[in-house]
């Protein structure tokens, strides 16, 4: 039994498992798949940091390794979320629950609330990546930047906001601006954890 057909005895166009979501593939684009690949790239590459520092001793290596473990766990989640679109389940479970308790007229309002709430989350993990960051070579840095930038962004495309919608869903020179976004974070990152990598490998001696 294939998983698709298993999906479709629990699933149907009105049903779901929350609302109207069922958990399948929701990118199956080239620009969909290529970004499932950045993601996975840039978690080995931070899996390759943590291996690497864990076998080194070196200044700061401690917090170097939560930076990449961080990371790590946050780009493989991204990685299988970009397709099993779990902020699809999140919303559906919101109306849900607006619906049952009779607010789902004043949604808006609580849009904006959730919306400006993430945004203080994403100013307050971007300090907190600052701060860890800080006293450690620029390329872990970069990474931290990578990191809250394509952070910020899934924080706002998870809300349903048109508003929002409608500006990441414009085309620049035929290119949609919400690849544009979603994809320099994670090459930033990337670009960041790989650098450092090749400087860990290349300098760091194995402690006896």
């Amino acid at each position: 039994m294939t998983p698709h057909f298993m999906l479709a005895t629990v699933c149907t166009e009105d049903k779901g498992w929350v609302g109207q979501w069922c958990p399948g593939i929701g990118d199956p684009t080239i620009v969909g798949w290529f970004t499932v690949v950045a993601y996975a790239t840039c978690a080995v590459a931070c899996y390759l940091n943590v291996r690497v520092l864990s076998r080194r001793v070196l200044a700061h290596s401690k917090v170097e390794k939560w930076v990449w473990l961080l990371l790590l766990c946050s780009f493989t989640f991204l990685c299988i979320n970009k397709q099993l679109d779990l902020q699809s389940a999140m919303t559906e479970a919101f109306r849900q629950l607006a619906h049952a308790q009779g607010w789902y007229g004043e949604r808006r309002a609580y849009q904006r609330m959730f919306i400006k709430a993430l945004l203080v989350s994403s100013g307050v993990a971007a300090i907190a990546i600052t701060r860890l960051t800080w006293s450690l070579p620029c390329s872990v840095k970069l990474a931290g930047l990578g990191f809250c930038f394509v952070l910020g962004y899934v924080l706002i495309r998870a809300v349903s906001f048109h508003d929002v919608d409608a500006l990441i869903g414009m085309k620049l020179l035929t290119v949609r601006v919400n690849w544009l976004l979603e994809l320099a974070g994670i090459f930033i990152a990337t670009a960041g954890a790989w650098y450092r990598y090749r400087s860990l490998i290349s300098v760091a001696k194995p402690t006896r």
